[in-house]
């Protein structure tokens, strides 16, 4: 008999509280497993434990802007310090369209995602965790394409 295929580990590094409990009530019924942390010390810490426990997160969403460490410092640790260059990382941020976010996400191999794009990241997640290459634009939301906000 086959095992049942086990659900992706999702890691989601976002202070602010409203957010985490849209996400958390919009991920429930998704095809993954989300787990949260308030800062990105705490999401470090979960990251470099899970993979020493040889259950590592398969995808990491992470505010671009938090305190203690922000979305951009996990990146860089993960990559540099971990020599983690396969996790697919998304950071979901405000500052989607300022040049360094842009650049520092690019350098590092991970796609910004708006974060008024939140009705969507379900999805955007759900494409990456599949394989398939996406820089999750496709996912915009049709409820602000009118309001004049301009995306990458």
């Amino acid at each position: 008999m086959q095992s049942p295929k086990r659900k992706s580990r999702v890691l989601v590094a976002e202070d602010n509280e409203e957010l985490s409990a849209l996400m958390e009530a919009r991920f429930r019924t998704v095809a993954f497993e989300a787990s949260f942390a308030d800062d990105g010390e705490m999401a470090l810490r979960m990251i470099r434990a899970s993979r020493a426990a040889g259950h590592p997160y398969d995808l990491l969403v992470l505010d671009g802007a938090m305190p203690i460490l922000d979305g951009f410092s996990v990146l860089r640790a993960v990559r540099d310090e971990d020599g983690d260059t396969e996790t697919p990382i998304i950071i979901f941020t405000g500052y989607s369209n300022e040049p360094i976010a842009q650049m520092s996400a690019q350098m590092y191999g991970a796609v910004l995602v708006p974060k008024e794009r939140i009705w969507t990241l379900a999805e955007c997640i759900e494409k990456k965790l599949s394989g398939e290459p996406s820089d999750c634009s496709e996912f915009e939301d049709e409820r602000f394409r009118d309001m004049g906000r301009s995306y990458p």
